[in-house]
């Protein structure tokens, strides 16, 4: 009785062990993330790629906004507080239609150092209907703009203190309506925002390698298109929402460069908002990312493409 008792419990053991090694093997457990630290992270990959100083969303925001005005003067050198910028164009040129451009831009400063070109194609229209000008004799002002970047011309790179980015694929279209009489423009997505890239930041004595795609669809942004020339050198949107996903491969080295952690596949939901108080004249723009357990939000500056708390 004994013997076949413990002969029963040794084969559900045996058993037991093989099956467990057959779950391993054809059904490998995953892990599950749910460090707070990857919302971080996708916090500041969100705020670089929105920046205006380094090439990012709101500078091409500003070039849109310098497009509707009819302004354009890429032999311009401008500056910021610490930033000049230099740049360059080829275009436009007229085609089928559509006009192309391509904005090539050098950044120098002891805060940061890049270049970055923008290839963009763009068509103006009036009740639905394209003209070759912005401003048209006989049929008047265009009422809306299509808009969008050129991916084989988009590249470039940047370095300041704590990181240093590269782009590898960039891709957008967007549909804006011009409202002349408050000089405002309203653009939504046609196409998503697909930004590609690899950072490396600097975090205490090691360094994040991240490789990431950001995917973003805009509703209702509304931008000054001549505050611009008033306020200083970049474009302030006043309303509207982003939303989007960052899905990043993620690996943290040593400052010896020991490979110390390696993660992939971690994606964040997130969702940008813009506000304006039109009291105290002040713009908001704040981002929540949403990870498996809480959410984080953070207020973005625009301009330097940092997290501010």
């Amino acid at each position: 009785m004994k013997r076949d008792l413990f002969m029963t419990l040794l084969t559900f053991l045996v058993l037991g062990a093989f099956s467990i090694a057959g779950c391993d093997d054809d059904n490998p457990i995953v892990e599950t993330d749910y460090s707070s630290e990857y919302s971080e992270y996708a916090a500041n990959d969100i705020a670089s790629t929105m920046g205006s100083d380094n090439g990012g969303l709101n500078d091409q925001f500003t070039d849109l906004a310098n497009l509707v005005v009819d302004s354009l003067d890429m032999a311009e050198t401008a500056a910021s507080d610490t930033i000049v910028i230099s740049r360059e164009r080829s275009g436009p040129y007229y085609n089928n239609g559509q006009w192309t451009l391509k904005l090539s831009s050098q950044a120098s400063s002891s805060s940061l150092t890049g270049s970055w070109s923008r290839g963009y194609r763009y068509w103006y229209s009036k009740n639905t209907q394209r003209q070759k000008h912005f401003f048209q004799k006989g049929s008047g002002i265009a009422d809306s703009i299509g808009f969008g970047l050129i991916s084989d011309s988009c590249s470039g790179s940047y370095e300041n203190a704590y990181r240093t980015h590269t782009l590898n694929q960039l891709q957008a279209e967007w549909a804006c309506r011009v409202d002349s009489a408050s000089n405002m423009i309203r653009l939504g997505s046609t196409q998503n925002y697909t930004c590609q890239s690899t950072d490396e930041v600097k975090l205490g004595q090691n360094t994040r390698v991240s490789t990431y795609t950001l995917t973003l669809s805009m509703s209702d942004i509304e931008i000054p298109i001549k505050e611009r020339f008033i306020r200083g050198k970049y474009v302030h949107p006043r309303s509207g929402t982003i939303t989007g996903t960052h899905v990043a491969s993620h690996k943290m080295l040593s400052s010896t460069g020991t490979a110390l952690w390696e993660r992939s596949g971690i994606e964040r939901s997130f969702e940008i908002t813009y506000s304006y108080n039109a009291s105290t004249q002040t713009r908001t723009v704040t981002v929540t990312v949403a990870g498996p357990i809480s959410s984080l939000t953070k207020t973005l500056n625009i301009e330097t493409g940092t997290v501010e708390d």
